[in-house]
């Protein structure tokens, strides 16, 4: 039987909750659900990147920093300092993807492949942000997309193959 006293996590949890609750009750602070969850993305984010690190779990912390940041993305959205449209969601989800591979490179920096989708998902993102704020014409990206698009190609096969040549 295992007799090590784990840390009561659900008792710190309704706590917490009761604190949110009675304050909102009290007109100090308001404490919606809809409000709540992206808080709950960002600590089970943090959580799982900061034990990938502490644990040596790569696994982990792709999944751990997109849950970190799509909290972060919502959080801002819930209390109004970003509007999140249908417009800037995705531009906004390719940066949080492109985010999330930037940090398996950061867990492990011999590898280096994953910098190229990084690249990719943050710069597809950017120039997205950028049409939709007007710093670029639509007609400017995909005349550049139409002539280059098959370099993202040599860019993820040379990244499979890296990534290939160091597993073995």
């Amino acid at each position: 039987m295992n007799n090590k006293k784990q840390f009561p996590f659900f008792g710190v949890f309704l706590i917490l909750i009761g604190l949110g609750k009675f304050f909102d009750k009290l007109n100090l602070f308001d404490f919606t659900w809809s409000r709540l969850w992206p808080i709950g993305l960002i600590i089970i984010g943090i959580w799982a990147t900061v034990s990938a690190f502490i644990y040596n779990q790569r696994g982990k912390i792709f999944a751990g920093t997109f849950i970190f940041l799509f909290g972060i993305l919502y959080f801002l959205k819930n209390y109004n300092y970003i509007s999140l449209r249908h417009d800037i969601f995705l531009p906004a989800l390719m940066i949080v993807i492109g985010l999330s591979f930037f940090m398996l490179f950061v867990f492990e920096p011999k590898d280096w492949g994953v910098l190229i989708p990084s690249l990719i998902f943050i710069c597809i993102g950017l120039l997205i942000t950028f049409t939709r704020l007007g710093y670029l014409f639509y007609y400017e990206v995909w005349d550049f997309l139409a002539i280059y698009w098959p370099i993202i190609l040599i860019l993820i096969g040379i990244s499979m193959l890296i990534s290939k040549g160091k597993s073995k």
